[in-house]
């Protein structure tokens, strides 16, 4: 009785197999030498390891024609708008590294590239980025040619600058930080010729 479940075990598992190798898709070449070896496996031992099972049940939803649709669907309404946002937040992480460093680069490298869904939303829609789009798209605190002046304490520049009086030059093209306030800024500080760039939350506004 055992042998006969094993026998069973054994074809049905074969058929599986034989039913994904027949599916109208493309497999890598990778992909075909791994289910052609684990199927001689499967002939020889009569079972599968939890190691090949994991990485054939991946291949099967990869092949799924349903996902394949859905990823189809996903390349061809990778908008404008989305790769501009996947580019700030690629930006973003390479200049806040560790994470996501190898995708960060491709997508900055390669014009033409397209990300998954998963890696799209795993980049864009977290709490850091989503903060990051935010400032990016917020109203300018400070009107370019309007005076402000630096916070005393906190601000990262020469303390000769400290509590000083600046005009606002301009807002460079440049992605924001996370933090509230982290857009960045020129500006020029009274009395001199040098144009410093900071962020606008070490700036208040001028008084009188």
């Amino acid at each position: 009785m055992t042998k006969c479940k094993s026998i069973k075990s054994k074809l049905q598992m074969i058929a599986r197999l034989d039913n994904l190798l027949a599916r109208d898709v493309e497999f890598s070449a990778w992909e075909k030498d791994f289910l052609t070896s684990i199927k001689q496996g499967i002939q020889r031992y009569g079972s599968l390891t939890g190691k090949q099972e994991s990485i054939l049940q991946r291949i099967e939803t990869s092949k799924d024609p349903a996902i394949i649709a859905q990823r189809q669907d996903w390349k061809a309404n990778y908008s404008d708008e989305r790769r501009a946002k996947m580019k700030i937040a690629a930006q973003y992480y390479l200049n806040n590294p560790p994470y996501f460093g190898e995708l960060a680069r491709r997508v900055l490298n390669d014009d033409a590239f397209i990300p998954t869904e998963k890696q799209y939303r795993s980049m864009v829609e977290n709490k850091y980025v989503q903060k990051v789009l935010d400032n990016m798209n917020s109203v300018p605190k400070f009107a370019v040619g309007t005076m402000a002046k630096f916070r005393q304490n906190g601000a990262p520049i020469n303390s000769k600058h400290s509590n000083k009086m600046v005009m606002i030059i301009d807002y460079p093209d440049k992605v924001a930080g996370a933090a509230k306030g982290a857009v960045p800024v020129t500006v020029l500080p009274v009395g001199s010729s040098e144009v410093l760039e900071t962020e606008v939350r070490w700036l208040k506004k001028a008084r009188g």
